[in-house]
């Protein structure tokens, strides 16, 4: 089963590069890149605790207090996501430049029945990485936000956060 995987995988692959090897750095990176947003939930709860102080054993809100936005908190957590869409821009890149090496396979890949064979071969790969990057990152932001939600007091949470963290995920276009 995982050889016509790994067979599947290498039909859009430049050739010659080890398809195993890819997939592995693939998932390595994509593991890293999880585990390096695991202590954003650890950061939410330490600010909510900065909301109340002790008394008596039981907790005090301080008058007028509201919660940080969801994205100063969580967004430095997500960095490594942009860092793997970064590195699927440099893998379209390279793949490309790689056909353009040694025996110049560049041409050969024109000349193929399927003249779509390069484009699928160079971009498949680091595209779908990407869109992966992008899901398995929404996925964590909402994950995060329903505990944000769930931990807050609703007078603590300042309103409009979704609308803010797409601004600032996507740089004010949206």
């Amino acid at each position: 089963m995982k050889n016509n995987f790994y067979k599947t995988l290498a039909r859009y692959l430049p050739l010659g590069i080890d398809t195993k090897t890819t997939f592995q750095r693939i998932c390595a990176v994509f593991d890293i890149a999880f585990l390096f947003t695991l202590p954003a939930p650890l950061c939410i709860y330490a600010q909510y605790n900065n909301l109340f102080y002790k008394e008596g054993g039981k907790k005090i809100f301080y008058k007028d207090t509201m919660m940080p936005m969801f994205s100063e908190i969580i967004l430095p957590w997500f960095l490594l996501f942009g860092v793997i869409l970064l590195g699927c821009i440099i893998a379209i890149v390279t793949f490309y430049l790689y056909h353009r090496q040694g025996s110049m396979s560049i041409y050969t890949m024109r000349r193929l029945p399927d003249r779509w064979d390069l484009h699928r071969r160079c971009l498949t790969v680091p595209l779908l990485s990407a869109l992966l990057a992008i899901v398995i990152a929404a996925l964590l932001m909402a994950l995060y936000y329903a505990f944000y939600c769930w931990l807050v007091p609703p007078r603590c949470i300042v309103p409009n956060q979704i609308p803010f963290l797409i601004s600032e995920l996507t740089g004010g276009l949206f």
